[in-house]
């Protein structure tokens, strides 16, 4: 009998732990995800440039802090949901704005299109082609191609990861990916394939600010988004800045 008290008292204070992870003020826990390189990935030094961005942020605003990393998919919704109270880095959508609070800018990404070295089509005229196929990781936004999507010049293969798009594009199954200059070249290295089997086109396709997203459930979410503001742009001002763009993206 007592052994059965116990362990209810057990699942009880678990719960509680649980609830009170988003919740309690002096306790700050930010979810990001895996496979974003150079911007956000486990095994990258520091875990990454937004990561040690943050980092750098989170100095300044009071109250502990902890950094989460989860399947991208699982930590947006549960950020949503109020469990954590930030995600990121993350780029802006009607669907999203919908649910999530948008800090300003945490960093700008120019869109373009990565195709294998021997393509030599002219990807500037890709409007005017009959039918390419893209590769995309599943949850990744379309804004840099959806005038493509629209005119039905283009089609999207969904995968699991960046780096599977790009040996799908290296096995000639795709035909290009739209990417960020730095986290294309990135996953193409972390894809174990050569930078040299592949070009990037000079033409941007889009530019974007990325952001982090705090949950508009949280009751502190207001509070925290515009210390956070704060901080963010006190930073970004700062000499540690430039010298951490330097040090990720040089």
């Amino acid at each position: 009998m007592l052994s059965r008290i116990f362990l209810i008292w057990i699942l009880i204070f678990s719960g509680w732990l649980s609830a009170n992870e988003s919740t309690d003020s002096s306790h700050w826990v930010i979810v990001t995800g895996p496979d974003f390189p150079p911007y956000t990935d486990p095994d990258y030094p520091a875990g990454g440039l937004l990561v040690k961005l943050i980092d750098m942020v989170m100095l300044q605003v009071e109250g502990e802090y902890s950094l989460k990393w989860l399947p991208w998919r699982r930590g947006y919704l549960e950020t949503i949901e109020g469990k954590y109270i930030a995600t990121f880095p993350y780029v802006h959508t009607p669907e999203r704005a919908e649910h999530l609070l948008y800090s300003d800018p945490v960093i700008g990404v120019e869109e373009r299109l990565f195709v294998r070295v021997d393509d030599h089509r002219d990807y500037n005229q890709l409007e005017q082609f009959e039918k390419v196929t893209g590769c995309k990781p599943v949850g990744y936004n379309v804004n840099a191609v959806q005038n493509f999507l629209d005119s039905a010049s283009l089609e999207i293969l969904w995968a699991d990861k960046l780096e599977t798009c790009f040996l799908l594009l290296n096995q000639g199954r795709v035909d290009l990916v739209d990417m960020d200059k730095y986290v294309g070249y990135a996953s193409i290295r972390k894809a174990g394939l050569p930078t040299g089997d592949f070009k990037m086109h000079e033409r941007i396709l889009l530019t974007q600010s990325m952001h982090l997203l705090v949950s508009k459930k949280h009751p502190n979410g207001n509070a925290f988004l515009n210390t956070f503001n704060a901080s963010l742009n006190e930073v970004r001002t700062s000499k540690a800045y430039q010298s951490l763009l330097k040090e990720y993206l040089e």
